[in-house]
């Protein structure tokens, strides 16, 4: 449910108006990427009212013609952002994108959503994808204590989580490391192996060989 771009805006506007008091989502929780366009505010208001209420989409998606019930693939042209949805992939990263998730009560769906969190708002990565499928199965009551715990679940690291990254860090995303360290590792034992083998060659030949065999090497000093 989006704002139908073929109504004008003053019309849109009261329609703002009047979606914000027909349920319990508080106006003033619109996101600020949602703030500073008319048409993403009333995208944002419209579809977390029309997912409080549900219903007949052509009774409840209707706003005396303000709105449409529209699909991803027309409303994303215009406003990829704005759009409360049970989409996890897309959905804002707001408590009401939050809710839209949580009321469908699929972990898998859960864990999508919080990797955009973890990803997007902290930069962080994930050490244990198991403790990330724990949390997405009994998730947090709001997107407030979302982060919070996020913040400083130790599973997580880098960014603006409490946990460092090691080197070794997310294996799955750094394993070319360990093989560059391996190989270089391997490298130069082979080359200290290497020297150490002409040395005790050349003092062998030294030994068994004529000291004529040398000579050349006595010339080239002198």
């Amino acid at each position: 449910c989006v704002a139908d771009r073929a109504s004008d805006a003053y019309a849109v506007g009261l329609t703002i108006e009047k979606a914000c008091k027909m349920s319990e989502f508080n106006c003033q929780d619109i996101p600020w990427s949602c703030k500073g366009d008319p048409w993403k505010t009333a995208d944002y208001v419209l579809s977390t009212v029309f997912s409080l209420i549900g219903g007949n989409p052509l009774e409840k998606c209707y706003f005396d013609g303000s709105a449409i019930f529209d699909t991803a693939a027309n409303y994303k042209t215009w406003d990829p952002v704005c759009v409360v949805t049970r989409d996890p992939s897309s959905t804002p990263l707001s408590d009401q994108g939050f809710q839209a998730i949580a009321n469908q009560r699929d972990a898998g769906k859960m864990e999508v959503f919080l990797r955009r969190v973890i990803e997007t708002e902290l930069g962080a990565r994930v050490l244990d994808r198991s403790q990330l499928e724990a949390f997405a199965a009994k998730p947090a009551a709001s997107m407030f204590e979302v982060r919070r715990l996020l913040k400083e679940a130790q599973w997580l690291c880098g960014g603006r989580a409490q946990e460092r990254c090691s080197l070794w860090a997310g294996s799955a995303q750094l394993w070319w490391w360990r093989y560059a360290m391996l190989a270089l590792a391997a490298l130069v034992a082979g080359a200290v192996f290497a020297t150490g083998l002409c040395v005790k060659c050349h003092r062998q030949c030294r030994d068994i060989c004529p000291r004529k065999c040398f000579d050349s090497d006595s010339d080239a000093e002198q």
